[in-house]
């Protein structure tokens, strides 16, 4: 029985191996990426140009380097960040419990969706998890721009400010 159940694993990671891979290298790159940017970059800004200055050289990088990593998904029309999996999960036909159950919340509304996402992702997942269609690879909208630099702003501020309330912390501290 367990026998039989390891090889349905291997046979599913067989089947899926160079999609697994592509995923654990785009989860990997973004992960690091997004720690420096979040843990290293914005607390420094944050911290020697206060919350104002810091605050809009940091939104300004956020846009640029975002806008970069979109580009980039779209010419390679590969889904490194898995979105595109995400997407389909969404919009196609739920078969378990479980897939009915995320349908659901992933369905609850596009601003529900915009302002939960913004706080708590990048611009870059939220903007290419709201354009519509999966596997398009299919450049920005007129809806897509407005998704973008809204989660760019509710993003931003929501990160300057708990850095900012974190680094005051601290110096309370130190």
């Amino acid at each position: 029985m367990v026998r039989g159940k390891i090889s349905k694993i291997a046979a599913f990671v067989a089947a899926r191996k160079v999609k697994i891979g592509t995923l654990a290298v785009g989860w990997l790159t973004d992960r690091t990426t997004n720690w420096i940017f979040e843990y290293i970059a914005y607390p420094a800004a944050i911290g020697y140009l206060g919350l104002i200055k810091g605050g809009a050289i940091m939104i300004i990088l956020s846009v640029v380097i975002s806008l970069a990593i979109i580009k980039l998904y779209d010419f390679l029309k590969v889904d490194w960040l898995g979105i595109e999996t995400v997407k389909e999960i969404r919009d196609g036909e739920a078969k378990s419990v479980f897939e009915k159950i995320t349908q659901w919340a992933m369905r609850k509304g596009d601003i529900f969706a915009l302002v939960v996402l913004s706080i708590y992702s990048e611009p870059v997942k939220v903007t290419l998890y709201m354009r519509h269609g999966a596997n398009q690879f299919n450049g920005f909208s007129q809806r897509d721009w407005m998704v973008f630099l809204t989660s760019v702003v509710i993003g931003n501020i929501s990160w300057a400010l708990a850095v900012f309330g974190g680094i005051k912390v601290l110096s309370k501290f130190l």
